[in-house]
């Protein structure tokens, strides 16, 4: 079901963008309970991941609700009439005649296996005005006083998250996404940038399994894995711990990178 999932995560994406609040797995839970229909947040997982949707009417429920939100992003063109359905039957078809298709991988690895081409490329100079702008509204986006930074590097592992430090990366991510297409001048920023923007999105993508029940005030692994599935449990507390590491150098080179170029990490009206 290669296309249905990668249109799916796409429209998934565009929507997360313009409203992030209304399109998290906790929104679609409240959203499938008030409506009587099969969206809770970890089936909806599994269709991104690869699974193939049972309920068709779930499915194009969710396109319903979430086409209207990513039309706001400017980043979704809607599919043809009957768009869906047709990819729907072809998933299903994939399901029952031989292998299933490969899952896609939306989103780029973010450490490379190395990192000796990520040196600049030539004697770092004062940044041009518009680079200092784009590179201001990434500060603004994820300062360095930010509680999510302080708490990663306290954390030696990930079960739990608190929503007051996960909350600003997803807001941080919605910032990101808007201030992409202007892109820097400066090619060796606009490599780096690219890398931290592919990092948190990585991140945050699987934090996105995890489970919150809204009145403890965190996120955590569902707790019922670590009987049912202890190795998908592990799988994914280790996953997040090397994504955070991954997110935390990304952003210590591009800190570092301002700063070579003479940007001012004082932030000001961006």
């Amino acid at each position: 079901m290669h296309e249905l999932q990668r249109r799916l995560q796409q429209l998934m994406d565009a929507a997360r963008s313009a409203a992030p609040g209304a399109t998290s797995f906790r929104a679609l839970d409240r959203y499938g309970r008030q409506n009587n229909v099969g969206l809770a947040g970890a089936t909806v997982k599994g269709w991104l991941q690869g699974s193939v949707p049972k309920d068709g009417a779930a499915l194009f429920k969710l396109v319903q609700y979430l086409e209207p939100k990513a039309q706001k992003a400017g980043t979704w063109q809607r599919l043809p009439e009957g768009g869906w359905q047709a990819l729907y039957r072809q998933a299903q078809q994939g399901k029952t005649g031989g292998a299933p298709a490969p899952k896609p991988n939306p989103i780029r690895t973010a450490l490379p296996a190395t990192r000796d081409n990520d040196e600049p490329s030539g004697e770092p100079t004062c940044a041009r005005p518009g680079d200092v702008e784009k590179a201001q509204r990434i500060l603004s986006a994820f300062p360095p006083d930010a509680p999510w930074f302080t708490a990663f590097e306290h954390q030696t592992s990930f079960h739990r998250m608190r929503d007051s430090v996960q909350d600003p990366l997803y807001a941080g991510q919605n910032a990101l996404a808007r201030n992409y297409k202007v892109r820097f001048l400066d090619a060796d920023l606009q490599r780096q940038s690219e890398k931290f923007h592919d990092t948190v999105n990585a991140f945050l993508h699987s934090l996105d399994q995890m489970d919150a029940d809204g009145v403890s005030g965190y996120s955590e692994i569902p707790i019922e894995w670590r009987r049912s599935f202890p190795d998908e449990y592990a799988r994914l507390r280790n996953k997040l711990s090397e994504q955070r590491d991954a997110l935390i150098a990304e952003y210590g080179v591009l800190i570092n990178m301002f700063n070579e170029r003479d940007i001012s990490l004082v932030l000001g009206d961006s």
